[in-house]
């Protein structure tokens, strides 16, 4: 069977830019995976949720979970990833609402998740600057492993930056996250 990645997103009243990535996340090409969204919307208005459920329809499995009350982005987070590793996924892609993605983003990471070694667990993509997307803000990586950085308005990647997570786009194997 293909592998089943579920794309976690946290929302805190960010309802215009969750509706971007939501966007963006339709235009996604999926030849050598299957995938769902879970959306965990941390306090929003109920008027902000309802948005939130209507455009979630466009998708064939998604999963809207609310809180009534914001419990900060890493409890929203681990709540969205406790979700999808209960339903079985096999990778957990996980978003902060205000990113978009490229149609092929999940297909590279799937792929690069299937040959990698039992060493590589986790992984980024690039990441581009919204306000200016020929500029990267990082390479991307594969955990445990260090970020290579950009010197500013180049393409060249010299300084290496240690690091132990970035939570704006990461793709991770189920195996990563530790049973409850």
């Amino acid at each position: 069977p293909l592998p089943y990645v579920s794309v976690v997103i946290v929302n805190d009243n960010g309802e215009s830019h969750l509706m971007k990535l939501l966007d963006s996340l339709k235009t996604l090409r999926h030849p050598n995976f299957h995938y769902d969204v879970v959306v965990v919307d941390n306090g929003s208005p109920e008027s902000s949720r309802w948005a939130i459920e209507q455009r979630l329809e466009g998708f064939p499995d998604a999963r809207l979970i609310t809180n009534s009350e914001n419990r900060g982005a890493a409890a929203a987070r681990n709540q969205g990833i406790r979700y999808a590793l209960d339903r079985g996924a096999d990778y957990v892609f996980t978003l902060d609402n205000d990113t978009l993605v490229e149609p092929d983003v999940l297909a590279e990471l799937v792929a690069r998740a299937e040959r990698s070694s039992q060493a590589e667990v986790a992984f980024t993509p690039k990441i581009y600057y919204t306000d200016e997307p020929h500029r990267l803000w990082s390479v991307g990586f594969g955990l445990p492993a260090r970020r290579l950085v950009d010197q500013e308005g180049t393409d060249r990647f010299h300084e290496e930056m240690p690091v132990e997570l970035i939570a704006t786009a990461l793709a991770m194997e189920h195996q990563v996250i530790p049973p409850t």
